[in-house]
């Protein structure tokens, strides 16, 4: 189970950007989960707006749960994209997409999760 946190940090460096997503990992399995990596993609309206991966993630104890920090980079072009079709859309909800694959200790083959739905944004004024 993946939930996002509120708590972004964002970081301008050169013509990259990049941000933490913390993310709240759930075990509601009676072992401990050992994560060894995840790679992740976000797509905001059809755009790819970040992806990233990592190794460095904690044991899950059986039944309990850890926030994860993910370190993203944003995608320039997607991004871009993104912003043209903010400035000239009219709806007032937009399709994202994230998608996470886990590898995880033991396990041959990895875990896809997808999550879809929709943001609200804010009306124009």
């Amino acid at each position: 189970m993946f939930t996002f946190k509120p708590d972004s940090v964002f970081t301008i460096t050169g013509i990259c950007t990049s941000f933490e997503i913390g993310l709240n990992v759930a075990n509601p399995n009676n072992i401990d989960i050992n994560i060894q990596g995840l790679s992740y993609t976000a797509e905001i309206g059809g755009h790819k707006v970040f992806s990233g991966v990592t190794n460095q993630l904690p044991l899950i104890p059986a039944y309990g749960s850890e926030n994860i920090k993910l370190d993203a980079q944003a995608d320039l072009v997607g991004g871009i994209a993104l912003i043209f079709d903010l400035l000239k859309t009219r709806d007032k909800k937009m399709d994202y997409t994230l998608e996470v694959k886990i590898s995880i200790e033991n396990i041959i083959f990895p875990i896809y999760v997808t999550r879809t739905g929709e943001l609200d944004l804010p009306a124009a004024r």
